[in-house]
């Protein structure tokens, strides 16, 4: 998706920074911290910045119309995806081993923050933590990828981006254990969707910030208004979206009748 090419060099070193800063929040023992935000973004940001220069941002704000319904249809059919896939991993892991799902008991360490900083983190949702990670893994390690096989594969790539993405959330399985097998294919799949995005506005990168930026916030939204039905509005938009969806397929499926 970018304009130039992209050296193997530039990418792993990117990438080795990117996953450099993530993991060694857990050595240094600042998981957790308010203020980590700036170490596991800023770092990363930094590094991509200086090696791609502005190439990520040219595209970022173009096809917005095109992303957005993309985004919603594929929000849509990727979270239920996810949502369905997670709740039958949980499902089997309790009937092969009732003792394992205890562990889901325990707090989500992300989630488990007091109400002022929920309030807090539902803005940083729209205006940090979104943009900051599809900058990061849509813009630089999917679009990299991209760029590099020449738009080839990009399904193949969009899998691999998203399990790296998914891989990147480490405390899942810290906390988890085997557990977390079901977190990651949810995430796996909401990183797919924005995958889908990306590519087929053809590196839109706005999109796909709103969306995440709107995901997480719920989450934290559920915490800040204990009263408010935050994930009802999660899979309210996700049904929405799947609506969205279903309605492009039956367009594309007409279309391609006719060419017959």
């Amino acid at each position: 998706m970018f304009n130039q090419p992209v050296s193997k060099t530039k990418y792993i070193l990117g990438l080795a920074i990117t996953l450099g800063a993530i993991y060694s929040q857990y050595l240094l023992g600042i998981f957790g911290k308010p203020w980590r935000l700036f170490y596991v973004y800023g770092i990363p940001i930094l590094g991509i910045t200086l090696l791609m220069k502005s190439a990520i941002f040219k595209k970022a704000l173009t096809n917005n119309k095109t992303a957005l319904k993309f985004g919603l249809a594929y929000y849509g059919l990727f979270t239920l995806l996810g949502f369905g896939a997670a709740s039958l991993v949980f499902y089997l892991i309790g009937r092969l081993d009732p003792s394992a799902i205890d562990l889901l008991n325990k707090p989500n360490p992300v989630l488990h923050v007091s109400l002022q900083y929920a309030k807090i983190m539902v803005f940083l949702s729209f205006v940090v933590i979104g943009p900051a990670e599809e900058f990061i893994f849509r813009g630089f390690v999917f679009g990299g990828l991209l760029n590099m096989s020449k738009g080839r594969r990009w399904l193949t790539l969009a899998l691999l981006s998203s399990l790296i993405f998914a891989g990147a959330h480490l405390y899942y399985i810290l906390v988890y254990g085997v557990n977390s097998i079901g977190f990651l294919i949810d995430i796996t799949a909401f990183a797919l969707a924005m995958c889908f995005t990306y590519y087929l506005s053809g590196g839109n990168l706005l999109v796909p910030a709103m969306l995440h930026g709107f995901y997480d916030a719920t989450g934290f939204l559920s915490i800040a208004a204990p009263s408010f039905p935050a994930m009802w509005l999660r899979y309210g938009a996700a049904g929405l979206g799947f609506l969205i969806f279903l309605k492009i397929f039956i367009q594309k499926f007409r279309q391609r009748r006719q060419a017959a």
